[in-house]
């Protein structure tokens, strides 16, 4: 599952409130 890293990039928000 490496989609976090893209998601990452793309969204730094959506990954901080799903961390």
């Amino acid at each position: 599952l490496g989609n976090d890293q893209t998601i990452r990039v793309t969204d730094s928000i959506s990954i901080q409130i799903t961390d």
